[in-house]
């Protein structure tokens, strides 16, 4: 933990250095810098440039590049707030009484940048392509419900599910998970490839890649993604929307964090991805112009997953509900937080992550929920040594547990990452002090993958109840026991059961969530079933909810006002998926 305070504290201190050497004032005078930056917002790649700077299928999972953020639109864009879809290329969708089937109605006059229009067959095109796997794996999920999707008229498109699905349009077309909304593609181009997967799509020469957007893309470097704007966007004739503000967007790669602070205090920078708590708290005292989601701790916006140590429930001595309920008193979660994130994050008493739709279901719990709830978080030394011992378990000459000689040993395993890396080491700590032989176990990713996957573990430092944002369904349903595998067999993903839990408890639970899956979201039933399903898992607790995750990543005002934040929320504080068309149209120059 000391090493991470020293590293970010490092990370600073260059920061401060490299503002002091750009002559950074922090003020909002104009001078060079300004006028090269006209008209330009520029983006951060955290992620680095991507494997392929030629790959521009939005279904290439090929980074962060700004394509699907800027010349691909989203149908609807998801509120955040209150679980609605908003409206864009979408007019509407609306379902039977029986969510079975569905109609699509878009919005008239949008045109692909190339002139064409955009239409019903458009969709019907990339839906089929999705499901037959013509353009990979990407999407493959969302669309497996799809019986038969037609065109019904040029702007009406008709779904049928195999199974009654309240969520459909959600599922399909929410942006609430970033690079997960589906992404309709020009037919007039896809269809003539003779491999759509393969097809790059990009050829500046030709216009592609075509989207709807209101930009197009103009340059690509070693580094750095240049889009333009579109001045004959459709939009503007259809009378839907002005023209966005800014005239030229860059997605660029800089690398370490310390480069991108640097770059965001010297003003080459609108927008950073990911920065440490400390390093923005020097940024923004440099500089005032320099925001996060929120203003004071925990600063970034909240994660769709968050920490968890997560259980395999059918490895002994791990299957016994009373021993995780032991360890959960003995986690100071209060410790957790000022030891890995210098105070910037919040304790986590649910499943869910800490979005207003969650948090109302949360606050609501009533009896024995609300009771559970409030317990789960709890740090009490004296309970958890009072039900290792009512276990069986007393502490031998070393101060670890053990029964019948064999001491209470607990490996906890995670991927490869700092924020990963530094909660799972002072969870151990903290385990190891209550009595347990606990040890760390770093994997690379895909190691942590099949492990996860198969089951070869004991616990995971993790979130396998991730994916709650616009409603409280996909984190229960992660729990269901209709997903679970049988031993040796792998779970069919990260959220499919990977706890493994398969009790009384688990049926009567997934019982309740299986009853939830067939009602709209909207319906006052949702939150009857949901209070009588949660008190069972806070009993057999498959997984200990630790903490709420917060990404910082800090906006400047510097040469654009109207971000994303916590006191004007209209979108989230994310820029990695379709949503940002919402931004960038809100965005307008500073000076």
């Amino acid at each position: 933990m000391a090493q991470r305070r020293v590293i970010s504290g490092l990370v600073a201190a260059m920061l401060v250095t490299a503002i002091a050497a750009g002559g950074c004032t922090g003020g909002s005078g104009s001078g060079p810098l300004d006028s090269q930056r006209a008209g330009t917002v520029v983006f951060d790649m955290d992620s680095g440039m991507p494997e392929s700077t030629t790959q521009f299928s939005p279904y290439s999972r090929n980074g962060n590049n700004g394509l699907i953020q800027s010349v691909y639109e989203p149908l609807f864009i998801s509120d955040v707030r209150t679980g609605k879809l908003q409206p864009w290329l979408g007019l509407s969708m609306t379902s039977d009484p029986t969510y079975t089937d569905w109609l699509l109605k878009l919005h008239p006059g949008v045109k692909w940048s190339d002139g064409q229009d955009f239409t019903a067959d458009d969709v019907v095109y990339t839906l089929d392509a999705i499901k037959a796997g013509k353009l990979g794996d990407s999407g493959v999920a969302a669309v497996s419900n799809l019986a038969a999707v037609s065109a019904t008229d040029p702007l009406t498109v008709s779904l049928k599910v195999a199974h009654p699905d309240p969520r459909l349009d959600a599922n399909l077309f929410g942006t609430a998970v970033a690079g997960q909304a589906v992404i309709i593609l020009p037919k007039h181009i896809w269809a003539q490839q003779a491999d759509p997967k393969t097809f790059n799509n990009f050829d500046l020469g030709k216009g592609w890649p075509v989207g709807t957007g209101p930009y197009k893309l103009s340059g690509v470097t070693p580094n750095t993604f240049t889009y333009t704007r579109l001045d004959n966007w459709w939009g503007v004739n259809a009378g839907f929307m002005s023209l966005p503000a800014p005239t030229t967007l860059k997605w660029t790669a800089l690398g370490t964090e310390s480069n991108r602070a640097a770059a965001l205090a010297n003003g080459e920078l609108d927008q950073a991805e990911q920065i440490s708590t400390g390093t923005f708290l020097s940024l923004r005292a440099r500089d005032p112009q320099i925001h996060a989601w929120q203003d004071t701790a925990p600063y970034g916006a909240p994660d769709v997953c968050g920490y968890s140590l997560d259980f395999n429930t059918t490895t002994a001595p791990w299957n016994d509900p009373a021993l995780r309920w032991a360890v959960s008193y003995a986690i100071d979660r209060k410790g957790l937080i000022d030891t890995a994130f210098q105070g910037a994050s919040k304790i986590n008493s649910s499943i869910f992550s800490d979005y207003p739709i969650p948090n109302k279901a949360i606050d609501g719990l009533k009896g024995q929920g609300a009771a559970l709830a409030q317990q789960v978080a709890t740090f009490d030394q004296r309970k958890a040594a009072e039900m290792f011992q009512a276990a069986g378990y007393q502490k031998n000459g070393d101060g670890i547990y053990q029964k019948n000689g064999t001491p209470l040993s607990l490996v906890v395993t995670n991927f490869d990452s700092a924020p990963k890396n530094a909660v799972t080491a002072a969870v151990v700590e903290q385990l190891r002090r209550a009595g347990i032989d606990a040890s760390q176990d770093k994997k690379t990713v895909s190691n942590f993958v099949r492990a996860e996957l198969s089951g070869d573990f004991k616990a995971n430092l993790f979130f396998g109840t991730c994916g709650t944002v616009v409603g409280i369904l996909p984190s229960l349903d992660s729990l269901n026991v209709s997903h679970d595998a049988p031993a040796g067999k792998n779970v069919a993903s990260f959220y499919s059961n990977p706890f493994r839990w398969n009790t009384e408890n688990a049926k009567k639970y997934g019982g309740y969530v299986d009853q939830i899956a067939q009602l709209s979201p909207d319906d006052p039933k949702v939150d009857e079933l949901f209070q009588e399903a949660i008190p069972y898992f806070y009993q057999d607790l498959p997984s200990v909810p630790l903490l709420y995750n917060y990404q910082i990543n800090p906006v400047s005002t510097k040469h654009w006002t109207g971000w994303p934040l916590s006191d004007d929320f209209y979108n989230w504080g994310y820029y990695l998926d379709p949503s940002l068309q919402l931004v960038l149209h809100r965005l307008k120059p500073a000076h």
